[in-house]
């Protein structure tokens, strides 16, 4: 993930707010999004994510991208997780997605 200098929109994303859960799931469909998907970028969408009450964030990546393993590592090493064996099955898009998970930080962890 790098970092772009333009200030033009280099990105779309489809983000899904699920306010019963509180899961907050933004889906990466192209390579080209993944590609323009910049540390910054994904440090707004989880602000934006906890601001409007997500405990937890899915970063949703198609599996149909190809071979995606170097994103994939630096979504960990922001503080994405490998879903659980019970997340898995609880979330039908991991059939169609690579997904990861990150949980927000609530007022109570400080």
């Amino acid at each position: 993930m790098g970092e772009k200098e333009s200030k033009e929109p280099h990105g779309q994303f489809k983000c899904f707010m699920d306010h019963d859960e509180k899961k907050f799931y933004i889906e990466v469909a192209t390579t080209k999004a993944l590609e323009a998907l910049t540390k910054s970028s994904v440090l707004n969408l989880l602000t934006f994510a906890e601001q409007v009450g997500a405990e937890k964030v899915y970063v949703c990546c198609r599996r149909t991208l190809g071979d995606i393993t170097y994103y994939l590592k630096t979504f960990l090493f922001i503080g994405f997780q490998q879903l659980t064996e019970e997340e898995q099955k609880e979330i039908s898009m991991t059939q169609t997605h690579f997904l990861l998970g990150f949980d927000t930080l609530g007022d109570e962890e400080f």
